[in-house]
């Protein structure tokens, strides 16, 4: 990818760009105080700011690691990079073996193209033992952009043992296997990441390249055709 920022959140309503894939969904139970309330960038905002200020006064009441983990979580969903991972930073600092919470920021600094950092904090995360296959399929794919494939392979292998479908770990392996150029299993890996998420442009893309390693300009084409759609769709 030549943008290295990674496909964080297409599914949570376009909140983040291009490119590991999203799976967030409509919610997170990072902080666990609102993942009953199904909050997501697609909110209102009027909704996102009333749980936001619920937060902060709970923080000021009793500051806690939770909470802070639950702001960072609703910042994430308002498009406060920055505010998030000032709070997900204050979440660690008061609970530092608690891997979900650097998992949960390697996933915020994917969203500013910090690939060092996103790779760093799972792996910390994984060090605790938190092993979480969409964070294992989020790791892998920013080792496969740093074109760290030996572990961009390990990790996504992981993930997909644990989620079979997991689409990141298999648009993972893919980059993998193309840059083995072993095109056939790569177009094997895209497809069925397309089948579990048919709305990342990037995957598309990567896919056309490898049809037109093949020699295949039609499906090439269409391809980049169905990427330039979504990319038209997700700027409006």
């Amino acid at each position: 990818m030549k943008d290295n920022r990674l496909i964080v959140g297409i599914l949570v309503a376009g909140l983040f760009f291009s490119p590991v894939a999203s799976f967030l969904g409509k919610s997170s139970d990072i902080g666990s105080v609102h993942a009953e309330e199904q909050l997501s960038a697609d909110s209102p905002p009027a909704k996102l700011k009333a749980k936001l200020a619920e937060i902060d006064k709970a923080i000021d009441t009793s500051p806690s690691a939770k909470a802070y983990g639950a702001k960072a979580n609703v910042l994430v969903f308002m498009g406060e990079k920055s505010k998030a991972l000032t709070a997900i930073n204050k979440a660690i600092q008061l609970s530092p073996n608690t891997g979900k919470y650097y998992a949960y920021r390697g996933l915020i600094k994917s969203t500013v193209g910090d690939l060092d950092g996103t790779i760093k904090d799972i792996e910390k995360a994984k060090s605790i033992s938190y092993l979480d296959s969409d964070y294992l399929g989020l790791l892998a794919l920013a080792q496969a952009d740093k074109a760290d494939f030996k572990n961009a392979l390990k990790n996504a292998e992981a993930a997909l043992r644990e989620e079979n479908d997991n689409y990141s770990a298999l648009y993972a392996r893919g980059k993998v296997r193309t840059s083995q150029k072993n095109y056939q299993k790569a177009l094997s890996d895209f497809g069925k990441a397309i089948t579990k998420n048919g709305k990342l442009p990037e995957i598309y893309l990567e896919r056309a390249a490898v049809w037109e390693k093949l020699g295949n300009k039609k499906n090439a084409l269409s391809d980049r055709a169905i990427a330039q759609k979504l990319k038209s769709q997700a700027n409006r």
